[in-house]
């Protein structure tokens, strides 16, 4: 098994729509992902109505099934 460093990521929320958030790599904006978005909003610390436009970077470490992302935080500006 090769194994592959983590990486901190940027991303930024495009969306929510029922209970699932979507946000895109800010680097490569081609794929949209989603999360729960109570659980992204006390990620970032934030109401889960201010989620859409927030920007935020975590680390993203690559698993057998999918990646672990982990130590969120959010990006001013």
């Amino acid at each position: 098994m090769v194994s592959v460093a983590s990486q901190g990521i940027e991303y930024a929320v495009v969306g929510v729509r029922g209970g699932l958030a979507d946000f895109r790599n800010a680097a490569d904006p081609s794929k949209v992902h989603r999360t729960d978005a109570a659980v992204l909003a006390v990620q970032l610390e934030i109401d889960a109505a201010d989620l859409v436009g927030q920007r935020f970077s975590c680390w993203v470490t690559p698993a057998q099934y999918g990646v672990f992302r982990s130590d969120f935080r959010r990006v001013e500006g």
